[in-house]
Formats: C-alpha cells, structure tokens, sequence
C-alpha cells in the first residue's frame, strides 16, 4: 500500500510538507503509527512524555475491535448468505470487544436491514419471514 501525505497551510494554500509512506496490508496499524510518528516529527511538535506515550500505546484493545469490524463489512459488501453469516460474527465480536463502537452497531443495524429487505438474504442470518403479532400492530422478527 502507498500512502500520499502532505500538509498545506489553509490560510495561504503554500505547501508545508509531503511525504510518501508504503507498507503492507498485513499490519495496517503498525503502518499507521509509523506514518503519524513521522508527521509528528516533521512538524516538529513538543509532545510531552504522556502523549507520546499514548501515541505509542495505543494497544490491541482498540485495534481489534476496528479489525473485527473491517472483516464484517468486506463479508456484508458480499452479499451472499455465506458473508452475510460471517459479517454478522465479525461485527458482533467487534461489538463484544467495544461496547461502544457505534459503527460496528450501525453496520450490524444495515446487514439485518439488507437481510431483511433483499430477497434471498435472510437465511445466512438464521431469519424467517416477518409475521404479524396477532395484534394488528407491528410485525415480528424471529430468529
């Protein structure tokens, strides 16, 4: 992968700085730090010792969840039956790992949506088709 960094100052338009990183997929997050350590030491910004050290420990809690959700959504842009059931495992783990993580919640909101709304789709979640409640009022889900 090849990664174009540059910085312009906005006022002016005058480019400041650019850079060219390349690196493999295999450890994007190791990539990244390198590239962010590097800006960081061509603007020649004063870090103190606590945001160095929270640049550089960012640690595999974070990581794992966004990886997680990355394997979900390559499986969701799939759409079959067979990725919809793996999206549905990775996004759910990535939720499992970060209660907090919104877009692994909105991207488990949009595969039960699809599997819901496209033809076919329902069964690699373990779906059956919506019945009334027996109320009148709104449909049911089942699992």
């Amino acid at each position: 992968m090849r990664i174009n960094a540059q910085l312009v100052d906005a006022s002016t338009g005058q480019h400041l700085w650019a850079e060219r990183y390349e690196g493999g997929l295999n450890d994007i997050f190791a990539l990244q730090d390198g590239i962010i350590r590097k800006i960081v030491s061509a603007l020649a910004l004063k870090l103190t010792a606590s945001e160095q050290e929270a640049l550089a420990d960012k640690g595999q809690e974070t990581r794992w969840p966004y990886e997680e959700y990355l394997k979900g959504w390559e499986n969701y842009r799939r759409f079959t039956n067979e990725s919809f059931a793996r999206a549905k495992i990775y996004l759910e783990k990535a939720v499992e790992l970060d209660p907090e993580f919104a877009r692994a919640y909105g991207a488990l909101a949009m595969l039960y949506w699809k599997a819901l709304t496209t033809s076919g789709l329902k069964r690699g979640l373990g779906l059956t088709d919506l019945k009334k409640n027996g109320t009148g009022g709104s449909d049911v889900l089942f699992f």
